[in-house]
């Protein structure tokens, strides 16, 4: 788990509440039923509790807890859920899942299987309990009931909304699947899940007296967080979410009135498609991009870090590297983008030879003691570079080629143009006739149609009867209808908003000024070598509504909300004092209908004066007494990228005035990601017909 301590906000006690929910819900299960006497010569069973865990909740699960820690609290066996029949000893089952009805049909499954066996061989019966993450599903109930497993399970939920994967980025890890599910499916189950980590937030840090949001998402999180957080006003304790010791340790602890984060921006990734389909230049996006970094850790090829077969792990399996904030080297390089990677990579590695070298000129016992004292660090301080250099070489066998050079001066040149060039077209069919693979030429060929506005007519359909004639008709025939639904892909539409909008946000940077090695760059354009993203522009712009905001925000799709809250009001007031402290919305669009970009809405200025006054965030200060900036939560409605984490980071440090940035996000995507969950292959069922 990463290190919290440098953390703008007191994470490590967010955290520590977390784990004391999930603990208080494993104490809560009834004790495991004796085990049954084992047949004669057969082994004896275990009588605890084994965990049955849905994998996608392994890892987040990881974030709260540690494996130690899930024993000390009467867990056995921990498994993963699959669609097998459990084969465990353990008398008592407990299964962890997402609400979803595929996994509510396999824990049925496994509980059919059991009992059959159960019966037939005469063996007393097995506990089970159910825990939904983060909350019930009144659908995966039914399912349980009709599979008429209901009631042989004890069913609750675990409210664990967020995870804690930095010291400045919250994540509800949800699957890869979310931006299909939200955008493209219309299912809005995890917008309840962002505005009860948003609620949760305020719970312990304060009511955040400054609210905006972009996006039409933005606007249905934005009205459930007010909801939750009127609910939590009448009833502060219930609303916590905890259970058992966990409640009780939080009873005489009082919320603040005062909120440690100034304000929240919420910003729906349709607004901004562009970012996420652009080729990833920092060496933390590379890493996603090839590894695919899933919790805070990659699992790699043992000789992809020079290892052997089989030394790191169980007959050859991939090795298992975490990459966070634990890692001193790696916060430092994450952010930076890879062409400085090298340079810096040499000068750290020469430090670590010289810091060797010290040992000849140890002569004394002070001086060799001096000398031990520092040893395990540069062991350390090897072991981490080693690491990286490893990583960095198999990057670079991609940055080498001359496709991926390609491949940039292309989305460089749309980025810069906003058209499509002939010779982006060239590249295309290049990519098709090279059966490069089909998320990444959808990717290139969506990012040119959305800052161009759409192709030319003849263009898009010569292009995709090219695509699909490669890859053939099962894999795009469903995937061409969610890119045109989506506005990825479409006919060209006239002047793209794109012109408008990279001038009045400054989105292309032509010349980004070089620096010294080790020094910041001038610009977060850096990041894309040359391209600010676009969400980071919009964010930090609004922060300060002005009339060449106004209008960039218009260009965008999707209603804009400005919502001021009153401070949290204490319990011990009256009633009526309760219900006026209801948050007050002031902008056309209060709740999720307000105007959209289509009726041009009026954008409102920023809060007057007495509302400011009455909604001010409490002064934070170090431990010297100097004034700490104020912290920004940022919230990604739909996934957003490390390129763009580095740009808040980057703008945290330089922008004027400063402010100290934290991300929440559903989840970490990338554009080959976002373009894969979009892919949905079509089964010809001819072909099982004899």
């Amino acid at each position: 788990m990463p290190r919290l301590d440098s953390s703008a906000l007191d994470l490590a006690t967010f955290r520590k509440q977390a784990r004391a929910d999930l603990l208080a819900a494993l104490d809560g299960l009834p004790s495991p039923l004796p085990a049954p006497r084992p047949p004669r010569g057969g082994a004896a069973s275990t009588g605890g509790h084994a965990l049955v865990l849905d994998p996608t909740l392994s890892g987040p699960l990881g974030l709260v807890a540690e494996v130690k820690e899930f024993k000390e609290h009467g867990i056995e066996k921990i498994y993963h859920l699959m669609p097998e029949p459990l084969n465990t000893d353990c008398t008592s089952v407990v299964y962890f899942i997402r609400p979803e009805l595929r996994l509510a049909m396999q824990v049925a499954t496994q509980i059919q299987a059991h009992e059959r066996a159960r019966a037939g061989r005469g063996e007393p019966g097995r506990a089970y309990a159910l825990f939904f993450v983060p909350r019930r599903s009144m659908l995966c109930e039914k399912l349980l009931e009709d599979e008429g497993v209901y009631g042989l399970l004890r069913v609750r939920e675990c409210a664990l909304p967020v995870f804690v994967l930095e010291d400045d980025v919250l994540s509800l890890e949800q699957p890869k699947s979310c931006f299909r599910d939200l955008f493209l499916e219309g299912d809005r189950t995890v917008l309840h899940t962002c505005a009860t980590a948003l609620a949760r937030l305020q719970a312990i840090f304060g009511r955040i007296p400054l609210v905006r949001g972009k996006g039409e998402c933005a606007g249905v999180v934005i009205k459930l967080m007010q909801q939750m957080l009127s609910a939590l006003d009448e009833d502060d304790a219930a609303f916590a979410g905890a259970t058992g010791a966990a409640r009780a340790a939080r009873a005489g602890a009082p919320l603040p009135s005062q909120s440690a984060i100034a304000e929240l921006l919420l910003l729906d990734r349709d607004v901004d498609l562009v970012t996420p389909l652009c080729t990833e230049l920092t060496y933390e996006g590379l890493l996603h991009q090839l590894f695919q970094i899933k919790h805070g850790f990659i699992d790699v090829e043992p000789e992809v870090l020079g290892l052997e077969k089989g030394s790191d792990g169980p007959g050859g399996a991939r090795v298992k590297r975490e990459l966070n904030n634990n890692d001193r080297l790696y916060s430092t390089i994450r952010n930076l983008n890879f062409g400085e990677l090298g340079p810096l990579l040499n000068q750290l590695a020469r430090s670590v030879s010289s810091g060797y070298e010290e040992r000849h000129q140890a002569q004394t016992v002070s001086q060799i003691r001096d000398y031990m004292k520092k040893l395990s660090r540069l062991q350390q301080e090897h072991k981490s570079l080693a690491t990286h250099v490893a990583l960095a070489e198999r990057i670079q066998r991609v940055t080498r080629e001359a496709a991926f050079h390609k491949r940039l001066e292309c989305e460089q040149e749309a980025l810069s143009s906003g058209a499509c060039s002939a010779e982006a077209e060239a590249l295309l069919e290049d990519l098709v006739g090279h059966h490069m693979p089909l998320t990444s030429v959808l990717r290139l060929l969506c990012l040119l149609s959305v800052v161009s506005n759409g192709l030319k007519p003849k263009t898009l359909s010569a292009l995709q009867a090219e695509i699909t004639h490669e890859y053939g008709f099962g894999p795009l025939a469903l995937t061409w209808a969610a890119l045109t639904k989506l506005g990825l892909l479409k006919k060209h539409e006239g002047t793209p908003p794109w012109t408008k909008l990279k001038r009045s946000l400054r989105l292309v940077v032509d010349d980004v000024p070089e620096h010294a090695l080790g020094d910041e760059p001038a610009d977060m354009a850096y990041v894309y070598a040359g391209y600010a993203p676009l969400s980071v522009r919009l964010l930090h712009s609004m922060l300060s509504i002005n009339p060449a905001v106004e209008e960039s925000i218009r260009l965008l799709p999707g209603p804009f909300q400005y919502v001021v809250q009153k401070p949290r009001v204490t319990v011990d007031r009256a009633s009526a004092d309760l219900k006026s402290s209801a948050t007050a919305a002031v902008a056309d669009g209060e709740t999720a209908g307000g105007a959209g970009s289509a009726g041009a809405p009026q954008l409102p200025s920023p809060a007057p004066p007495a509302a400011s006054a009455a909604a001010a965030p409490a002064e934070r200060l170090t431990e010297s007494g100097e004034r700490r900036p104020p912290v920004t939560l940022v919230c990604f409605v739909g996934g957003c990228t490390y390129s763009e984490i580095a740009a808040l980071r980057w703008l945290g440090r330089n922008a004027t005035p400063r402010r100290d940035y934290i991300v929440l996000t559903t989840h970490m995507l990338n554009g080959d990601a976002l373009i894969e969950s979009l892919i949905a292959t079509c089964e010809n069922g001819l072909e099982r017909l004899d």
